[in-house]
């Protein structure tokens, strides 16, 4: 649980919205409406996602709060798993079929259809042979002040991750701005015109750090 422990990279979001009542209760079983699980189909390129626990990837029940919600944060983890299969593996097996297909049929070359239909049978036999590859995202959501860290950079897994964010808890998630942590207003003003990054501040240190900082 990197996120828990030293000096990290990460996201700040504020979390806009209002909480139902008895929202622990009730989020408790929507993460678990929308954990991760495993795709039916073994022979899928899609990306699967979802919500798993920050001390185990492979649990996704959220039901026993003790071991997600430490008051007054919440710390689960974004779970995007993807099969990749090697392109160079993929071109030898297809040109082995191609050439098995032309001494069988007395033809060459192999002609485009069949090489599409080889590539095609080799990529699902490949990938019902391989395990997907999974990325692990932690979060930590601090809520009693409403902002959330969140563990991963990349504009297309934050999109991703906001995304699943607002269909599981119907709270929009808004980039936040390190810039307004700063008590002193000149100082902001003469950071962001000097380009300072909005919404990401390298190296935060832990979530208890974060909260006796912002309180400086």
């Amino acid at each position: 649980m990197g996120i828990l422990k030293g000096a990290m990279s990460a996201k700040r979001y504020r979390v806009v919205g209002e909480a139902p009542s008895g929202a622990r209760s009730i989020w408790a079983d929507a993460l678990t409406s929308h954990g991760f699980q495993d795709p039916i189909a073994t022979t899928g390129r899609e990306e699967v996602i979802g919500w798993v626990r920050s001390d185990n990837l492979l649990v996704s029940d959220f039901r026993d709060m003790d071991q997600w919600l430490l008051e007054p944060y919440a710390h689960f983890s974004f779970r995007v798993d993807k099969k990749a299969l090697p392109a160079q593996l993929v071109r030898a097996h297809v040109e082995l079929g191609a050439q098995k297909w032309c001494e069988e049929h007395q033809r060459t070359p192999c002609p485009r259809s069949v090489r599409t239909e080889i590539r095609d049978f080799v990529e699902d036999d490949l990938l019902r042979k391989t395990l997907a590859v999974p990325r692990i995202y932690e979060v930590s959501w601090h809520l009693g002040e409403g902002w959330l860290l969140f563990h991963g950079h990349s504009e297309r897994i934050n999109t991703m991750f906001t995304r699943l964010f607002f269909r599981t808890f119907n709270l929009e998630l808004y980039p936040d701005n390190p810039l307004d942590w700063l008590a002193d207003d000149e100082l902001a003003d003469a950071l962001e015109s000097t380009g300072a990054t909005v919404g990401q501040s390298p190296d935060l240190p832990t979530p208890a750090a974060m909260e006796e900082h912002a309180h400086v």
